[in-house]
C-alpha cells in the first residue's frame, strides 16, 4: 500500500494494487492528474481523498472502473464503467456505461453506449447514445427508456 499526500491542495491518494508504479501521478497548481500507460485516468480536485484498487478508483461518491471489475453502488454514487465491467446500481446511483459493460439498475439512472447491456427495474431511467448497439432490457412497467439527442 502506498499513500501520497499533497498538503497544499488537501489531496490524499491511497494505492492498494499489486503494482504501485503502474500509475503516473503529477501535481499541478490546481489539481493532481493520475494516468496509466500514458492515458489520463482521473483528475483529482482539491480537498479530495481517493483510493485506487486494481483499476477501480473511488472518490467522493464517484467510482471509475476499467477492465474486468465488479462494482455495487448505492445512494448518490456515480459510476463510470468501461470494457467488460459489471455494475449493480441501487437507490439513485448514476451509471455511464460503455464498451461491453453489464449493468443491473434498480431505481437508478443509466446512460449507455457501445455494446453495453442494461437491465432496468423499479423507477430506473435508461438513456442510449444514438448509433450505439447498447441493449436496454425493461424488467418493470415503471421504467423509462429514451435516446439521447
Amino acid at each position: 500500500m502506498e499513500r501520497l499526500r499533497f498538503n497544499r491542495l488537501g489531496i490524499e491518494i491511497e494505492i492498494n494494487t499489486g503494482e504501485p508504479n503502474l500509475f503516473e501521478i503529477k501535481e499541478t497548481k490546481t489539481c493532481v492528474k493520475v494516468s496509466c500507460e500514458g492515458k489520463k485516468v482521473i483528475t483529482v480536485l482539491p480537498d479530495s481523498k481517493i483510493e485506487i484498487r486494481d483499476f477501480i478508483i473511488c472518490y467522493k461518491g464517484r467510482v471509475v472502473v476499467f477492465g474486468n471489475a465488479f462494482v455495487e453502488a448505492w445512494g448518490m454514487s456515480r459510476v463510470f464503467a468501461r470494457d467488460k465491467s459489471r455494475v449493480v446500481a441501487f437507490q439513485g446511483a448514476e451509471v455511464r456505461a460503455g464498451g461491453r459493460t453489464k449493468v443491473r439498475a434498480l431505481d437508478s439512472r443509466v446512460i449507455a453506449g457501445g455494446r453495453a447491456q442494461v437491465d432496468l427495474e423499479g423507477q430506473s431511467t435508461g438513456y442510449k447514445w444514438p448509433r450505439s448497439r447498447a441493449k436496454m432490457n425493461v424488467l418493470d412497467s415503471c421504467v423509462k427508456v429514451s435516446d439521447i439527442d
